[in-house]
């Protein structure tokens, strides 16, 4: 309790270690999907990777489930993929988009890294939407990372960090069961 939440039981965690494993198991959820997705991230950058995920979220949204994509307006550019994923039906947002008044208050982003599939998948960690990610860490080119994915009661917690940035950036209450 010293951090000013509770330790939860029933919760299961799975350590994912570089792009392959990382994005195969968010893509695999996302297709597994029936209620919801949601993703904030700071970097989603077109490319193999983003395209790939890009896809998938398309997809789910055409069969009906609701999704939502917040990035920062930092950190990210999706370019034609924005354009792309709300035609299908993804709710993209972006999180304090970048104008020539504001550029003195760059700070403050999103840096977060969350993902969470119908309230009861999520993920959580250091991996950005970018082809440097992708791949093993086998050479330079590949970067390391290591994501979590979690099922159980946290997955809540992650949904309400999410929620309170959506509501930040759109407006929306988000709610219901397709959340939880």
């Amino acid at each position: 309790d010293a951090f000013g939440t509770e330790m939860v039981p029933h919760n299961r965690a799975d350590l994912l270690e570089n792009g392959d494993a990382i994005f195969d198991s968010i893509v695999s959820a996302f297709r597994e999907a029936r209620l919801s997705i949601n993703v904030e991230v700071y970097i989603f950058d077109h490319g193999t990777i983003a395209t790939s995920l890009a896809r998938a979220l398309e997809e789910r949204a055409r069969a009906g489930v609701e999704v939502r994509l917040l990035v920062d307006g930092f950190g990210s550019s999706l370019g034609e993929l924005q354009d792309e994923m709300a035609a299908a039906g993804v709710k993209v947002e972006v999180y304090k988009p970048l104008r020539i008044y504001s550029l003195y208050r760059v700070g403050n982003r999103t840096h977060r890294r969350i993902f969470t599939v119908d309230g009861r998948i999520g993920f959580c960690g250091g991996v950005g939407i970018d082809d440097r990610w992708k791949g093993d860490a086998r050479d330079p080119s590949e970067w390391r990372e290591t994501m979590v994915r979690v099922e159980g009661p946290v997955v809540a917690e992650l949904q309400h960090v999410f929620f309170e940035d959506w509501l930040h950036t759109t407006g929306e209450v988000l709610h219901g069961s397709a959340q939880f």
